[in-house]
């Protein structure tokens, strides 16, 4: 409206610097002009609220969060007059979005971990074995955000969802392996041989059941990134919660064999 009313001179496309200026400028064309045009920028009459929109391409949740960090940022230290300016739209939505997903999930993680602690202490009767329970999947946690933090994989609503699938994934594992040694243990099965026979009767299905869901692996060629990083991540969490019951879960019980024997 500044440049076409002084002549279409390039040199006026700009807000006017006076209220007085963009007073005369509104009262000319509200004049002329549909009242209805200045509806979805201003509160009608009062002109007490204002709305700038801002428009941008698609870009990532992290450059969102950014972004609106930036423009709090920005308001905080150059609005100094009494005007009263807030942030608003989906890039706030996708902000307070992302961060309540991690939160909730990260908590949901470690109760879950405490969940299958307290019904594997249950289940098999004992403290110690509740513990040995968590232990491969909790290292299988623990891996995944080192894998994830190594190849620059930032933690956003899509991984913090799929962080928590591997609970879910890993426990099995341990369950089965504690269960049959367990069983290994009330057949009188001599202890210098348990370990052997206890692998050699869940190793075969352990490993045929993460085989059996590589399938995951066909997301790795996904043009999406959030299932190119579903399927890296879950074919990660079955190799580490796997590798992890078969290595450090059985290493622990074999040099533990003699404490887990009593009151069993």
């Amino acid at each position: 409206m500044n440049k076409t009313m002084m002549g279409d001179d390039s040199s006026y496309y700009s807000i006017p610097e006076t209220r007085e200026e963009i007073s005369n400028l509104l009262f000319l064309y509200s004049m002329s002009g549909n009242e209805d045009d200045f509806n979805a920028l201003v509160d009608p009459y009062t002109y007490d609220n204002g709305l700038i929109t801002g428009m941008m391409q698609s870009i990532s949740t992290k450059e969102t969060v950014a972004l609106v960090k930036e423009l709090e940022n920005y308001i905080d230290k150059n609005i100094t007059s009494n005007l009263e300016t807030k942030i608003s739209g989906l890039a706030v939505f996708f902000r307070d979005m992302v961060n309540l997903i991690i939160t909730s999930s990260v908590i949901s993680i470690l109760v879950s971990i405490l969940v299958i602690f307290i019904i594997s202490w249950y289940f098999f009767g004992a403290f110690k074995w509740g513990l040995l329970a968590v232990i491969p999947l909790s290292c299988a946690v623990i891996l995944n955000f080192g894998l994830m933090g190594f190849f620059g994989i930032k933690l956003s609503h899509i991984t913090a969802i799929l962080t928590a699938i591997i609970i879910g994934v890993g426990v099995d594992f341990a369950i089965h392996y504690i269960s049959e040694f367990k069983r290994n243990l009330n057949k009188k099965i001599p202890l210098d041989r348990i370990s052997k026979h206890n692998v050699d009767d869940v190793g075969y299905p352990i490993l045929l059941d993460v085989l059996s869901n590589m399938g995951f692996v066909t997301l790795l060629f996904s043009a999406l990134i959030p299932l190119n990083y579903m399927g890296g991540l879950m074919v990660f969490a079955m190799l580490s919660t796997s590798i992890g019951t078969l290595t450090l879960l059985a290493s622990l019980i074999e040099i533990n064999k003699e404490y887990l024997k009593k009151d069993n």
